[in-house]
């Protein structure tokens, strides 16, 4: 068997299990959605910390800060999980027991033991810092959104959103990479991804809107215009967390961000989209369909 076959064989063994994984997950019960997506902000995190390591390695000229500080590791944990309690307590808005306070408090604890743990051990760095502050925010926050659309009660439409979204991601990946294939001539930004074309991210973008418009009039959870913008959203931002994912990979010298998917590469290869457009997705969902 050529290496080309193997490739392939691999690629499509991947692909089953992780689409079988995600819909037991999605479409299960609520209990299977927040584990799937307690291990997609794990996974990512894992990957992002190995990221910014060798991010921090480029711009402070040490090797692994943060590995040779436990705490700082520990309390970028405890940051992510803290995120996540706060999606699911204010899903539950339960008065005896407020999960989204304890959340938000262990979010704090973590914001002051990443620089304090950095400045007692005698290794602070800004840049060391920052990349964990924002990664925590950028690894949990989408994750916590998904988790607060499906466990919430009020109102019972929000609760497909999540498989929206994730629909309207695969959608526009895949039309953007069909239609960039057979028309694309110009690069999106070669420097970072040399294969996405302003014709395929355009072509993604519309496809993905029409075939939003028409999954309305089937499948009407939503108002058509709701529908369309959801999908406008995800496709734009969803391209733009793509880009942004390949940008840090590129700055930290690598080409995949983990190994767990063999022929896929990480998590946050697969969830780059996801974890951009879904706060985007909630805003637009706060401002104007639930206002």
């Amino acid at each position: 068997m050529g290496n080309f076959s193997r490739t392939f064989l691999t690629r499509t063994a991947t692909a089953v299990v992780f689409v079988a994984i995600m819909l037991v997950g999605l479409l299960l019960n609520r209990y299977a959605f927040l584990g799937l997506f307690v291990l997609i902000a794990a996974g990512c995190l894992i990957e992002y910390q190995r990221l910014s390591d060798l991010l921090r390695r480029q711009f402070s000229g040490e090797r692994l800060v943060s590995k040779n500080n436990p705490v700082h590791r520990i309390a970028m944990w405890l940051g992510v999980m803290g995120i996540l309690l706060m999606g699911l307590g204010e899903a539950l808005s339960s008065h005896i027991f407020r999960m989204d306070a304890v959340g938000l408090d262990a979010l704090m604890l973590s914001f002051v033991l990443i620089p304090l743990s950095d400045l007692f051990v005698g290794r602070f760095h800004f840049v060391s810092v920052l990349l964990s502050l924002i990664g925590c925010l950028y690894v949990g926050l989408a994750p916590a959104l998904m988790i607060y659309f499906r466990w919430q009660q009020l109102h019972a439409s929000l609760q497909w959103l999540p498989v929206i979204i994730i629909g309207c991601v695969w959608i526009n990946d895949t039309m953007a990479y069909l239609i960039g294939s057979w028309l694309g001539k110009h690069k999106l930004w070669p420097a970072v991804s040399p294969g996405k074309t302003w014709e395929g991210t355009l072509g993604g973008v519309i496809c993905t809107v029409l075939l939003s418009w028409v999954a309305a009039g089937i499948w009407p959870v939503f108002r058509k215009v709701d529908w369309m913008m959801v999908a406008a959203l995800v496709s734009v931002f969803g391209t733009l967390g793509d880009l942004l994912e390949s940008r840090l990979k590129r700055m930290a010298g690598v080409k995949d961000s983990g190994h767990l998917m063999p022929g896929h590469g990480g998590l946050l290869d697969r969830f780059d989209s996801l974890l951009v457009a879904t706060p985007v997705v909630w805003i637009y969902v706060r401002i104007w369909m639930l206002s």
